[in-house]
């Protein structure tokens, strides 16, 4: 059977990947500047940073449940074609390019510096994202064992959350000293986002909670305004 085209998917996919490209038009939020231009381009960074968490989301949300569909071969078969071929085509053709540009002299150019240079996306910085994706790829043959265990999955996400992201901010908050070793390993990168994209799929929410969430969610956006109102 054909399967089951869910649209909200593809209306994510859309408005991330037009997030994703105003954030690469907005370079300007990366060096203070106490001016409208600055404070503008810092609240387009902040309406726009969700996408690429979203993107490991959609990751989780339509590949975790993978062994209903087919086996664990076909599963890396499928992301080797998908995902590692296009990354290594497409860094070959930016290698090109900075050779054919002058950034790169071909006489003073080793296969070393090639291999290095691959393997930490210089040749083109924005395909850093494809780094984090092969690692969660690499979980989801283990993960997927235990993705009709949502119980455990929301546990891991919970933890992870409280370590990784609580914790940081209230040593910050009160400047205590930060020990990384409380961070929880099981979620640490990007993994939570696909483990929290496949329970948010697959797990009904209640209302209250979905509208906390909401609240939270233009709560911040006010905070930054406001931020953009009286830095300086």
């Amino acid at each position: 059977m054909k399967p089951k085209r869910i649209i909200y998917y593809d209306l994510l996919n859309i408005v991330a990947s037009i997030c994703v490209v105003a954030m690469h038009c907005n370079w300007i939020v990366h060096y203070y500047d106490n001016t409208l231009a600055w404070k503008t381009s810092l609240i387009i960074e902040t309406l726009a940073y969700w996408a690429v968490p979203v993107f490991f989301m959609l990751s989780g949300a339509t590949l975790l449940n993978y062994r209903e569909k087919y086996n664990t071969k076909t599963f890396f078969h499928k992301r080797i074609f998908k995902t590692l071929f296009p990354f290594l085509i497409w860094s070959f053709i930016a290698f090109i390019d900075q050779v054919v540009h002058g950034y790169i002299d071909l006489h003073n150019f080793s296969l070393k510096e090639f291999i290095d240079m691959l393997f930490t996306c210089k040749f083109m910085g924005i395909y850093w994202f494809f780094i984090p994706l092969f690692m969660i790829y690499l979980c989801m043959p283990v993960l997927s064992l235990i993705s009709k265990h949502t119980q455990w999955l929301t546990y891991m996400v919970i933890v992870g959350l409280i370590t990784n992201s609580i914790y940081p901010f209230i040593c910050n908050l009160l400047q205590l000293t930060y020990n990384p070793s409380y961070s929880y390993p099981l979620t640490g990168g990007y993994l939570v986002f696909s483990i929290l994209g496949y329970l948010l799929s697959t797990v009904e929410i209640p209302k209250k909670f979905r509208y906390t969430i909401y609240i939270l969610g233009i709560g911040s956006t006010v905070v930054v305004k406001h931020f953009c109102n009286t830095c300086g």
